[in-house]
Parts: C-alpha cells; structure tokens; sequence
C-alpha cells in the first residue's frame, strides 16, 4: 500500500525490480562489452565498498539483440516481488485503455544473468529471542529428529555446514553462551516421518527454510505462521559475521545460521508457479535505487 501511494504522488519508480534471465553462453554480455570499455555516465564506491558503474547504451542494433534473446526466456523475479504487484496496482487503478507502449504498462528492472558467475546468493540468517527455553533444552527438543555434533571453530564449522548440505538439511547453532555451537542435521527417518511436508509442494518442502520454519519454528517451537510473519521473536541476519557478534554478545538467545540457497532451487520453485519463502535469499550484488528512473505517467513531461 505505501509503495502505491508514493508511485501515484510520484509517478516514478525509484528502484528496478532485481530479475534473472538464463544464458550460458553469455551472448549478451558477449555483445555489450565494447560499452565498457568507454568511461560510464557513473562510477563511484559506496560506504560498504562496493563499486558501482553505470554505462548507457544507445546503440539500436545492439538493443534490438538483446531484445530479441531476452523475448525468448523467462524472467524470474529475484528481489522485488511488491514492486511488481505494486506495478499491476498501479496500471489498472491509473491506466484505462493504453498503448501497449504506454508509461503505466512498463516497469524499470535490473536484469542480470543467473548463469555469471559474479551472481552471488547469501543466506539469510535467522535469530530467536524471548522465548522461554535455554539452548540446553532447545538441544534437547531438536535430538529427536537432528543428528547433533559439537562445533570447533567458526572457519570449520561454516566449512562442516556446507558439506553437510549435499546430504541433509543443516544448520549451524549458536547462542549467546559462546561455549555453546553445534551443528544440527535432519535425520532421513524424521524426514521420511514428516507428514506436514507431504502437503507442500516439493520444490518447497526440499528448501532448508521451510524446514527450519515449518518443522524447527512451528512444531517444535510452536511459532504459529502469524507470529512468524509479525517477526515477535526472530531476528534476521544478512551478515554471517553480524550473526556471530550479535548473538554471543546477548542481542538474541540463539541463532541458526542457514547455507545459501542455489540458483537451481528458485528456477524450480519459480518455474513451478510458487513463491520462494519470506526472506530466503539474498541475491548480491545489489542495484542501488535512483540511479536510473522510469517516469510511468500517461503523459510525459516537456523536457
């Protein structure tokens, strides 16, 4: 509802929805990279490091074949989900009959290719807090459905953590109690056991977070959905490093720290008509709103 009513007081979208497209062969890049080789309209460092550049390309047939590979894929919508409903908000209550070329039937996206290897997933972390049981006792309601092992150092055990994902659902658990780190893994028998999964598709039942978040925070846990949703006892971490500060100096009781979510997983839960869960994935490197912006009213501006 707010992104609709700055998009009509503005007419404007400040920030591109973030989408995917496959190319293996990278022919788009192939093609457009004369134009960085020319000094960008933008070329700045942010405070976190990051550097961003911007190029403007204007060469028709260049455009023509990038239109051309990009009419023949699917786009998937990585980051930006509201932005695009907002979009189809927008057009329908504004727009009446339109050009398909009109202003409020187009939407600014960052399109990048899911199959460069400068595409990065990061995992988001989750946090709980104020909920009346020790990591002792949280160890011991996990022990009947996850094979536990205690943790070494943190270099090792994000190194465990991963290797662990290719045969199980895993997480790493920390709490405030520095002493206390282990490494949690979903046994074959409980998933096997787990009639609540056998009812979600399966493209959602395999991912780690609807583990944690249907089986670790709703049964065992007992967080219904609603109080997930509103957040009144979980933290996100984008940071591994944040997650590990935070929680051993008190912020939270305990923090499971998740593996990245493949690319392969969010084709397969695209390409099969269902949304990825809340705050799964956190595609890096992001597009900084208000480097380019797209007006969307019927009638543009002189000038």
């Amino acid at each position: 509802a707010d992104r609709l009513k700055m998009t009509k007081a503005t007419e404007v979208n400040f920030s591109p929805v973030f989408s995917l497209y496959s190319d293996p062969e990278k022919k788009i890049q192939a093609k457009a990279s004369q134009l960085t080789k020319t000094t960008p309209s933008m070329d700045f460092v942010t405070d976190e490091g990051d550097r961003h550049q911007l190029w403007k390309l204007t060469d028709v047939e260049t455009c023509h074949y990038i239109d051309e590979v990009l009419a023949k894929e699917p786009l998937f919508i990585a980051d930006g989900h509201h932005r695009y409903e907002t979009a189809l908000n927008y057009r329908n209550e504004v727009a009446g009959d339109l050009e398909e070329n009109a202003a409020p039937n187009q939407l600014l996206m960052y399109l990048s290719n899911m199959d460069d290897e400068g595409l990065v997933i990061l995992p988001i972390h989750r946090a709980l807090h104020g909920l009346p049981l020790s990591i002792d006792e949280l160890l011991e309601k996990l022990s009947q459905y996850f094979e536990i092992k205690e943790c070494g150092d943190d270099q090792q055990s994000l190194a465990d953590l991963e290797s662990l994902s290719a045969d199980s659902h895993a997480f790493w658990l920390i709490s405030k109690d520095s002493n206390k780190s282990h490494l949690v893994s979903l046994k074959r028998s409980a998933w096997e056991a787990m009639a609540e999964f056998k009812e979600l598709p399966e493209c959602l039942a395999s991912l780690d977070v609807t583990v944690l978040h249907q089986f670790i925070f709703k049964k065992i846990l007992g967080l219904d959905e609603a109080s997930q949703a509103k957040q009144e006892n979980i933290i996100y971490w984008k940071s591994t490093e944040k997650a590990l500060e935070e929680t051993r100096g008190g912020k939270c009781d305990y923090t499971f720290l998740l593996n990245s979510t493949r690319i392969e997983d969010v084709k397969n839960v695209a390409g099969s008509g269902e949304k990825m869960p809340q705050k799964s994935t956190y595609f890096y490197p992001k597009i900084l709103s208000g480097l380019v912006l797209h007006s969307v009213a019927k009638c543009e501006l002189d000038g």
